[in-house]
């Protein structure tokens, strides 16, 4: 009803706009006639495939390198040297995340640089150097009874130095050589350690 009272609202309109010109011309008036709409069509697009999402832990453990992911000898050998050049680093960046992540709670080495990279963090600190290099390779050790693994290392480490949140030195470590060995075993996908003992030389 309300669509037919509009329509004859609009003829009147048109009808008496034109009156005036009906009259001079002798023209009929305008015929006004309502031309129905077109009806638009809308198109759906299909939502694309959800990404599967990847989980944090999944990213820490790409970090890894590629050689020590497999479960054998030589793969545990080259975990090992990742692991040992990790500790420095994570007193650099103060992030621990991947170490924490491949240390056991049973292994008492990980435990005291773990508790080492937070007392840097609260002091507002971060320690620099200390990286280790390995001159004989390969590694010594092997598979043990109860399929873990020992990996034996010749190590060289730096000196480090100590910096509070102005850069000023408040520490340094002496560098030196020894042979650290390092107990792995191979759970869910990747490497785990298990223990570390390391003995200077001399």
């Amino acid at each position: 009803m309300a669509r037919l009272l509009r329509c004859a609202a609009v003829v009147a309109l048109v009808g008496g706009a034109t009156a005036s010109l009906s009259a001079c011309s002798g023209d009929p008036g305008p015929i006004v006639t309502e031309t129905p709409s077109a009806t638009r069509t809308v198109e759906t697009t299909p939502s694309p495939s959800p990404t599967p999402s990847v989980t944090s832990e999944e990213e820490l453990l790409a970090q890894i390198p590629e050689d020590a992911r497999a479960e054998n000898f030589v793969s545990a050998s080259n975990f090992a040297k990742f692991f040992v050049s990790l500790y420095p680093q994570m007193m650099k960046t103060l992030d621990g995340e991947l170490f924490q992540l491949v240390s056991s709670p049973e292994c008492d080495f990980c435990l005291s640089a773990l508790d080492t990279r937070q007392r840097l963090e609260d002091s507002a600190e971060s320690r620099t150097g200390g990286e280790p290099s390995f001159p004989n390779e390969p590694a010594s050790g092997g598979q043990e009874p109860d399929g873990t693994y020992t990996i034996v290392l010749e190590m060289q480490t730096a000196p480090s130095t100590t910096i509070d949140s102005a850069g000023a030195v408040v520490g340094t470590g002496e560098g030196g050589s020894g042979t650290v060995g390092i107990s792995l075993a191979f759970a869910e996908g990747h490497w785990v350690v298990l223990g570390v003992n390391y003995a200077r030389a001399g």
